[in-house]
């Protein structure tokens, strides 16, 4: 990723939760727009998932018009800031900048996050018109990312929308599984109340399952949209899992998001820590746990740095913050005594032929066991959809337990709608924006084709 602000030093990013990047400088936003080529048929726009008209909102940046900039991003993505912070803009947009060409791409994540920032600290305000009233309205189970996107756009077409969420505030995986350093709580709460501005309502404490159920939303609402996420996170399988000390990606998170700077904690600063995965999740984890008082955090991973899921500049950003990495590495049991964990029992690796990812297929070494010794155990190898729950609502599934979908993102169940990683797997906050946005569509049409 283009980067053009300067990284806290290590001291000051290891000491605090505070962002790891500040925002532009006005003098450095300008400067940096104008590099821009403002290409007419641009590769950068492509490469964003909502399609943001990039060259676009940069010209106006050039020229100083902030809101007219801000108004050219929200329109295509409720989230602008959020995203301008925590999008991968070095695998989308910039990826495919021309002035890479030239030298190096430009900085559009920055120059987003600096034009949106306008907007969040009050230099201006948007708003949008909503098109013609519908009569038909809408609920949308879910406020992350994707249910808010898809409430967002439903509104912009004149749909009643509300939206129902398990938590006690809007965000999904934003404010629950993101370090405050990548994202603060109060930038998605702004972006939030953006979207509640435009008329979406948000209910609250309202799980699908258990106070809200599909047959009873059907009596109320044309339509439905899912867009649960992945709620469960997996689990290794394998002994000693059951031990206290060992924990998963939304207790470490959720804890110590609440803290304003790092604190020691009972149970999770102190001693070392092992995080087990390569994803983005598990860097999160180890970044977190890293900061806090006297700490020693070590990654397993059973593949190589070329094979990690997770950014790379990610793992770099572990790696600067004191985090090992033991690649090639898979546990094969938690060891404990007296109910506590002690240690993990690993096992060496080494790479054969590409598997179903495309990746090379690890497998085991004989002979090439070790213990570690560790006082807590992280497992973030992933998440998985709650299938029960899907099976529990008349849903259809496959054979292999997928949420059955039409062409139209419509399920088994006429009317109600399926979006984001329950559908995909796992994916960025802006693909799940976009798949709210084509759900919205989708729906119009839906309701279009119903009154032929």
């Amino acid at each position: 990723m283009a980067k053009i602000s300067k990284k806290l030093d290590y001291n000051e990013r290891i000491n605090s939760f505070d962002e790891v990047y500040p925002v532009l400088t006005l003098s450095q936003a300008v400067h940096e727009a104008n590099r821009c080529l403002f290409c007419w048929e641009a590769p950068c726009r492509e490469g964003c998932p909502v399609g943001i008209n990039i060259p676009g909102f940069i010209k106006r940046l050039a020229q100083k018009n902030y809101k007219g900039s801000a108004e050219l991003i929200y329109l295509d993505n409720p989230f602008g800031e959020v995203c301008g912070r925590i999008c991968p803009q070095e695998k989308l947009c910039e990826e495919n900048c021309r002035a890479r060409a030239l030298n190096y791409p430009i900085a559009i994540g920055e120059l987003q996050r600096f034009v949106c920032n306008k907007r969040i600290t009050g230099d201006f305000k948007i708003s949008f018109k909503i098109k013609k009233e519908q009569k038909e309205k809408i609920a949308v189970i879910g406020a992350g990312p994707g249910g808010l996107g898809a409430a967002y756009f439903l509104r912009f077409m004149g749909y009643k929308v509300d939206v129902f969420d398990k938590e006690r505030n809007a965000g999904g995986i934003l404010r629950y599984s993101l370090p405050s350093y990548r994202l603060p709580s109060s930038i998605i709460a702004k972006e939030v109340e953006f979207i509640k501005d435009l008329g979406v309502n948000l209910k609250y404490n309202k799980e699908l399952g258990k106070k809200i159920h599909l047959k009873d939303l059907k009596k109320e609402y044309d339509a439905i949209v899912l867009a649960l996420g992945l709620s469960k996170y997996k689990n290794l399988g394998i002994k000693g899992e059951n031990l206290k000390g060992v924990y998963y990606p939304d207790n470490v998170l959720n804890k110590i998001r609440a803290m304003k700077e790092p604190l020691p904690d009972p149970d999770l600063s102190n001693g070392k820590v092992i995080v087990i995965g390569g994803g983005n999740v598990a860097m999160d984890c180890a970044d977190t746990i890293r900061r806090l008082p006297n700490t020693e955090v070590e990654i397993v991973y059973r593949r190589d740095f070329q094979n990690m899921p997770a950014w790379k500049s990610e793992v770099e950003t572990v790696l600067n913050n004191g985090v090992r990495i033991m690649f090639l590495t898979n546990p094969i049991e938690i060891i404990g005594k007296t109910g506590k964990v002690t240690g993990i029992k690993i096992i060496r690796m080494k790479l054969t032929e590409p598997d179903e990812s495309g990746r090379p297929r690890p497998i085991p070494i004989k002979g090439s066991e070790s213990i570690i010794e560790c006082d807590k155990v992280i497992i973030a190898i992933g998440q998985t959809k709650d299938q029960d729950l899907l099976s529990n609502e008349k849903l259809e599934l496959s054979l292999s337990g997928e949420l059955i979908i039409d062409n139209n993102m419509q399920t088994s169940e006429s009317g109600v709608f399926a979006i984001g990683d329950i559908i995909t797997g796992p994916l960025t906050a802006v693909n799940a924006i976009q798949s709210g946005k084509e759900v919205a569509s989708n729906i119009y049409n839906y309701f279009e084709s119903r009154r032929k």
